[in-house]
């Protein structure tokens, strides 16, 4: 592969009806606060990323991904990759930490984050997120054949498929 790929995913907390529901929003950042604090799977950022990502709301993994919390859901992000058999490595790396911590919480019985994209509490969507590195001289086409277009900005890119306004 000639390209730089990563992923993001985000999670839904999953509660057993013998735990509380208010603590749907609990355990996420339980599980970031035991990854970083006790498991040392990686640096707490100490800094705002975002106004709505506060100094220690997540931070970089040794395995090179970042986790934190995204409006109190888990988000894992997977490192760049060359290659994708290493892209879903670290897909499953992040499903693995989430289920290790849930088990050294001794939550694993009555907690799960599941994949999902619909927030049951808020009604907000979310889900998985592919990425991928372009050269400036290429264009959306290349990625999404002629049904897109591209803007840019500084740094950023957006694709927009064709016939969707924002």
């Amino acid at each position: 592969m000639d390209r730089i790929v990563g992923i993001e995913t985000e999670y839904g907390c999953l509660l057993s009806k013998e735990e509380p529901h208010v603590n749907s929003e609990l355990w996420p950042a339980k599980v970031k606060n035991y990854l970083f604090r006790k498991a040392e799977a990686g640096t707490i950022d100490l800094h705002y990323r975002d106004y709505e990502e506060p100094p220690g709301n997540g931070g970089f993994l040794l395995n090179g991904g970042r986790l934190y919390l995204d409006m109190g859901h888990i988000e894992y992000a997977s490192p760049e990759c060359l290659h994708l058999r290493d892209l879903v490595t670290y897909e499953l790396a992040g499903d693995d930490l989430l289920q290790s911590s849930l088990i050294a919480l001794g939550a694993e019985n009555h907690v799960s984050f599941i994949k999902n994209n619909v927030d049951h509490h808020t009604g907000a969507t979310f889900g998985c997120h592919e990425n991928y590195y372009a050269a400036h001289s290429r264009n959306a086409a290349y990625f999404f054949g002629d049904e897109a277009n591209l803007y840019r900005g500084g740094s950023r890119r957006t694709v927009q498929p064709a016939g969707i306004r924002f």
